[in-house]
């Protein structure tokens, strides 16, 4: 489900959400903001972020990133993991 509210830009995305980048990172969440005038990607919900091409996985709640994929910040880093299921933050 998606809606768009006007003035402020905002495009909301909800109900499993996934979203696959042209270089395979995947981002899934039940809910996910797009700010369209700053091209700026955000959720408060928890989320799982596929990075294959560091081959690692992360898991959290809340994160904001630029559309690209390039910048993100996740607020609260649950664990990252590699693609073998080795913890990264322990």
């Amino acid at each position: 489900m998606a809606s768009i509210t006007l003035p402020t830009q905002m495009v909301q995305l909800r109900d499993s959400v996934e979203i696959i980048t042209y270089d395979g990172k995947v981002l899934k969440t039940s809910e996910l903001f797009w700010q369209a005038n700053t091209d700026w990607v955000f959720t408060e919900q928890p989320f799982e972020y596929i990075d294959s091409l560091q081959g690692s996985i992360t898991k959290g709640i809340g994160m904001d990133f630029d559309k690209r994929f390039t910048h993100l910040k996740a607020h609260k880093n649950h664990r990252n993991y590699t693609r073998e299921g080795v913890a990264i933050n322990d």
